[in-house]
């Protein structure tokens, strides 16, 4: 996974915070995903939620990489 500050790879803070989604989506734009997000905005996760919660495919999957992590999470607590 991405390098946390703490300087390990994959903690659940840089893959299920806010930022770590948004980082996620930025990924997946570069990348080259069709999105609804607008071209030449900053990409916040508030702005990735609301594109995940209107239907856009690529900040679904953003969203659904964080959720998967803390359910992951939560599992191994349990």
């Amino acid at each position: 996974g991405p390098t946390c500050a703490c300087g390990q790879r994959g903690c659940l803070e840089t893959i299920a915070s806010g930022p770590g989604v948004a980082a996620e989506a930025r990924r997946r734009l570069a990348a080259g995903e069709a999105s609804s997000l607008p071209t030449g905005t900053e990409v916040t996760a508030a702005r990735v939620f609301d594109a995940a919660a209107s239907g856009d495919a690529m900040a679904g999957a953003a969203v659904d990489r964080g959720a998967r992590a803390m359910a992951h999470a939560f599992h191994l607590l349990g």
